[in-house]
């Protein structure tokens, strides 16, 4: 069973779905996606996604997403680390936009059941504006965990100050959390008390939350971070999927996409993914739910789409039954790749086809194997100009990524 606790753990993925109670800026609930893994030992990275949802016109909708990476490197039993933090609206310019970079470093001790972890770090930005929207100048964490483990459940409660320091004070974030552990599932109570989600920094505000999720039996896991080059209008984009075990033969997969305009790092685009997908002897069947919508520079278009896919080899027929701001009712895919040592050469055509449209996908490049499951890679694209993952007509992108399968 794998435990939740960085501080216990070098390797972990969770997911939670936490469901909140009435709060005054009306978030139904949120997605909470938390990945670490070894880069190089001693170093490690970490990907935290926290992606808030709204009840809008009767109807539950993105709202903000949160980002928040880390590298960290472990020497003389102290963690050092850089991190950078960003909040983003979804359709909407955001209320809560702050952005900030962090140095700094973390020492942890253990007393019997008791766990005790404590950071500090002085916010820089290498990078653009050194605080988007921000004052803070060091930044400080300081979490206790108590854990028990009972006849059938492991039992946790973990308690996190923040601090944020300004100029002349020092103010504290909360979060208190209670849950148990059993198998790969997790279960259990949160409450927070956050600044800053009103785009202010004085502006304190509570949430409380129910929440349950999963800890293991990841099937695959993929982060992927590049740039396009001589395009117009993008610069950056980067992706983290994963795909879980429910049961034999049965997997659900979550994708979270952003691309970036020219020369900022900010969410232009975000594309959602969900899906499940069903083995069937030699086939594979794949359900998703697919959103496109606009990042802080909102201008009102979003696409959406629901669709069936069989795969068989290297051939795909995805069928469209449900869209918005999407022309085509079916695509019909092939790949071939070829492997020569470290490195591996692949082709993706797809023909898309709708009742008024018609239109392409041409992919191709090679892929590097740096280390075990780090690979650098080069692709070329073309789209047709209504397909919505269009960002450019030919589209030439250079990316690293790590996979675990």
């Amino acid at each position: 069973m794998l435990l939740i606790l960085t501080i216990l753990i070098n390797d972990y993925f969770i997911i939670n779905f936490h469901i909140l109670q009435k709060n005054e800026i009306f978030y139904r609930f949120y997605i909470l996606r938390e990945n670490e893994f070894e880069i190089y030992k001693p170093l490690y990275f970490n990907l935290k996604e926290i992606l808030f949802f709204k009840g809008e016109n009767k109807k539950l909708t993105p709202y903000s997403v949160r980002f928040d990476w880390e590298m960290k490197i472990n020497l003389f039993n102290l963690n050092f680390f850089y991190n950078h933090i960003c909040n983003h609206g979804i359709d909407h310019k955001g209320e809560d936009r702050r952005q900030w970079n962090q140095i700094g470093f973390k020492k942890d001790f253990k007393i019997k059941n008791f766990y005790f972890l404590n950071s500090i770090g002085y916010v820089f930005s290498p990078f653009g504006p050194k605080r988007y929207l921000n004052n803070y100048n060091f930044i400080f964490l300081h979490k206790l965990i108590f854990e028990k483990n009972l006849k059938f459940l492991k039992f946790f409660i973990d308690l996190n100050f923040e601090g944020f320091y300004e100029i002349k004070k020092l103010k504290y974030e909360t979060e208190l959390k209670i849950y148990f552990l059993k198998n790969y599932l997790d279960f259990g109570l949160k409450g927070e008390r956050k600044y800053g989600i009103y785009g202010l920094n004085d502006k304190k505000i509570g949430l409380k939350s129910i929440f349950f999720g999963l800890l293991n039996k990841i099937e695959e896991i993929n982060f992927l971070y590049g740039h396009f080059f001589k395009n117009p209008n993008h610069s950056f984009f980067s992706k983290a999927f994963t795909k879980y075990r429910l049961v034999e033969k049965i997997k659900i997969f979550l994708n979270l996409e952003t691309i970036s305009p020219l020369k900022r790092q900010i969410p232009r685009f975000c594309k959602f993914e969900i899906g499940i997908e069903k083995e069937i002897k030699n086939l594979k069947l794949f359900l998703r739910h697919i959103e496109r919508r606009d990042g802080n520079l909102y201008d009102g278009k979003t696409e959406k789409i629901n669709s069936l896919e069989i795969e068989l080899k290297n051939f795909s027929l995805n069928y469209f039954f449900e869209k918005k701001n999407f022309p085509y009712n079916f695509l019909l895919g092939i790949n071939f790749f070829k492997k020569f040592s470290f490195i591996e050469y692949g082709i993706y055509l797809a023909h898309l086809y709708g009742k008024k449209e018609k239109g392409i996908i041409f992919e191709q490049g090679p892929e590097f194997l740096i280390k075990d499951k780090f690979k650098i890679s080069y692709k070329s694209k073309i789209t047709s100009e209504k397909f919505f993952e269009n960002y450019g007509i030919f589209e030439h992108r250079f990316f690293i990524s790590y996979k675990n399968k």
